[in-house]
């Protein structure tokens, strides 16, 4: 199976085959011979793609090596895990070092994110607390970056590598593939990608950065905020590893501890707790299989925040991002590097501290049909604008004060209420406007519609309709003077 379409001749109106979602005749046009690289290996095409088109690339082949298009419907957990056999899971893997094949690749890829305004995503790698970043972010940001959790192979052990052992990494793997399907829609709309860290590349780099991370550990107030992390853990994920536990003690194990703590019980009862197990393995999202009892097929269970903030600050440079977290001690690193190292980034990473923690419920709903209307309708750069405004008014001296979520979210609730005043008090005025004479009103349908010519009317019904123009005009321009009206409509 390849990762790239051979097929005919790159017509000017087709999509750009790099993937960025443009027509060929406003992308690479010019600049890239597809046609010719059609004859080419694999990793000329890669060398070329944009990120969406390397993110698009590994779903696709995602898709295609699960043969996930053959189930139809809701697909059962039991049933999307048998898709995930050995062959599967090694097949996986070997999608990374096909379209991340070098440092100078990976380096002209995350330059690439410079053009826009981005935000790269480092905390707790669960699909719900992703989403949650996701969408609340989108607001502001062009685009959110996270960095892929899958392994690259090249740096793992062979003792550990999943080539040589993929039944070590079935949860794992189901794990991170269910993340990738599940943003799968946000990368299509370009809105999020999933991109990789320079140090896969440079062994140097990663010793440095891991030096780095032990020095500042020791720094006063790391200690606490490591151990307030742990604490503020949710508790799915706490429940989460619980059950991993749970359902992997191997079966002979628990039936003997079934009979030594329930001497009387029958072998149909032990059976019977056995069924009900499998049942829960079975419906189990990330379950995989359960240790055999001398502790062979164990599995690799990786859990993964991205990166450490060294990586994710060396990223981001690269990117230009600002950096987004839901991590405590990651916030406490961010504020500790600013301070010793003269780190500065803009307003967005402080801002983003606080905008995270605000208490809104209608953040918590922001979906893909908001973040792309948003952007089809162009306002995405003036809502941008207005966040800037109120975070510089609603910040204290201490940008990364943890009271600058409530004073931002007071602010923010502040002029959405004198927004939401104008709107009620335009929307009366048309009414009022609207029931002051028949004629009036019914002209006005056609008086606002574009491309309508003059139409002549006589005494009260033309002074009535002027005045419904005027309030009609006065809600088109409420949508420049308040770009916050957006989110009254979330």
């Amino acid at each position: 199976m390849g990762l790239f379409s051979r097929a005919a001749k790159v017509g000017a109106n087709d999509p750009c085959p790099c993937g960025t979602g443009k027509k060929f005749k406003k992308c690479c046009r010019g600049r890239v011979d597809w046609d010719e690289l059609k004859s080419k290996p694999s990793i000329e095409f890669v060398r070329r793609l944009s990120p969406r088109g390397k993110n698009l690339a590994f779903v696709n082949s995602l898709r295609g090596i699960l043969q996930l298009d053959r189930l139809k419907g809701p697909i059962a957990a039991k049933e999307f895990k048998r898709a995930f056999t050995p062959a599967a899971i090694k097949a996986i893997y070997e999608l990374i070092p096909t379209l991340w094949p070098d440092g100078e690749d990976l380096r002209r890829v995350l330059r690439s994110e410079r053009a826009e305004s981005s935000g790269l995503y480092t905390g707790i790698y669960e699909a719900e607390l992703i989403e949650r970043g996701i969408t609340r972010h989108s607001l502001y940001s062009d685009r959110i970056l996270l960095v892929d959790p899958f392994l690259d192979v090249r740096l793992v052990r062979a003792k550990f590598n999943p080539l040589q052992h993929p039944e070590m990494y079935g949860s794992t793997t189901i794990r991170w593939a269910r993340l990738w399907l599940r943003l799968e829609p946000w990368i299509a709309a370009d809105i999020v990608h999933l991109v990789r860290t320079p140090d896969e590349f440079d062994g140097e780099l990663w010793k440095l950065s891991m030096e780095a991370e032990e020095a500042r550990s020791k720094l006063p107030g790391m200690r606490e905020a490591l151990d307030r992390t742990i604490d503020e853990m949710p508790p799915s994920v706490i429940d989460e590893l619980k059950q991993r536990t749970t359902l992997g003690t191997p079966d002979a194990v628990i039936r003997a501890r079934l009979r030594a703590q329930h001497r009387e019980m029958p072998d149909e009862r032990v059976e019977a707790v056995m069924k009900y197990i499998q049942g829960r393995r079975d419906d189990d999202p990330y379950f995989y299989a359960p240790l055999l009892p001398d502790g062979s097929n164990s599995e690799m269970h990786v859990m993964s925040t991205g990166t450490s903030y060294e990586l994710a600050k060396i990223t981001a440079m690269e990117t230009g991002s600002h950096l987004i977290t839901d991590l405590r001690s990651r916030w406490k690193e961010i504020e500790i590097d600013r301070k010793s190292e003269g780190v500065h980034d803009g307003n967005w990473t402080s801002f983003a501290k606080a905008f995270h923690g605000m208490k809104f419920k209608f953040l918590e709903n922001v979906s893909l049909d908001d973040a792309l209307r948003l952007r089809e309708e162009e306002r995405l750069e003036s809502l941008r604008g207005f966040f800037t405004r109120i975070w510089s008014k609603a910040k204290s001296p201490d940008a990364f004060s943890p009271e600058n979520a409530g004073n931002l979210a007071a602010e923010l609730r502040d002029r959405l209420s004198q927004a939401e005043a104008e709107w009620i008090s335009i929307d009366r005025e048309l009414i009022n406007r609207a029931s002051g004479g028949g004629i009036a009103a019914a002209a006005l349908g056609a008086a606002v519609q574009p491309g309508v010519g003059a139409f002549a009317l006589g005494g009260a019904a033309l002074g009535g309709t002027i005045g419904l123009i005027d309030a009609h005009l006065k809600r088109r321009g409420y949508q420049l003077r308040h770009p916050e009206a957006f989110l009254l409509g979330l």
